[in-house]
């Protein structure tokens, strides 16, 4: 760690990062991108190998992590429907229930830079996110307690479908007053 308590992130992981930012972003050609943030960084050797794979190996399976993920969203359409929050906030929401709150948070940024969510969209998520963050790991702690894990989940799990499920039919009444 840094002394203002952020983690580090090595140069070979910052390059690979921003060479997938310009191919996303800007439309960038992968290849192009890696060799002028290798020179620029002075990457060489070992990490310049490892820059290479990192970004080539993403580019090389994101159709098919693309293709994956829309699978899983015609599937979880009902999901999106009781929450009432369109598909594109469905992977923020799943990323905030089973990797915790702060990786939610982090893809709800990296989404609206390339597709903004709607201000009810992010209230729902929200709501969700606050209600059963950490259910993995405080679930984890009772069970060491002696608690059922599947209880304990599907308990939190409904109350934060409920509440956001509510919000969810309260939300468009207060979103039509405010425009």
């Amino acid at each position: 760690m840094s002394s203002g308590g952020r983690a580090t992130v090595d140069a070979p992981r910052r390059v690979a990062y921003r060479a997938l930012r310009a191919v996303s972003a800007d439309g960038a050609y992968a290849n192009l991108a890696v060799a002028e943030l290798l020179a620029r960084e002075h990457l060489s050797g070992r990490e310049a190998a490892f820059v290479t794979e990192l970004v080539f190996g993403a580019c090389r399976w994101q159709g098919t992590w693309d293709r994956l993920i829309e699978a899983a969203a015609k599937k979880l359409t009902p999901l999106c429907r009781l929450f009432g929050i369109g598909q594109n906030a469905l992977l923020p929401l799943l990323v905030g229930l089973l990797l915790g709150v702060t990786y939610g948070a982090g893809t709800i940024a990296e989404l609206n830079r390339v597709k903004p969510l709607s201000e009810r969209d992010m209230a729902l998520l929200g709501v969700f996110l606050f209600s059963c963050h950490g259910i993995i790991e405080t679930t984890y702690l009772f069970t060491l307690a002696g608690g059922n894990v599947f209880f304990l989940s599907a308990v939190r799990l409904a109350i934060a479908v409920g509440i956001t499920a509510l919000a969810a039919r309260i939300l468009p009444q207060t979103f039509r007053r405010k425009l």
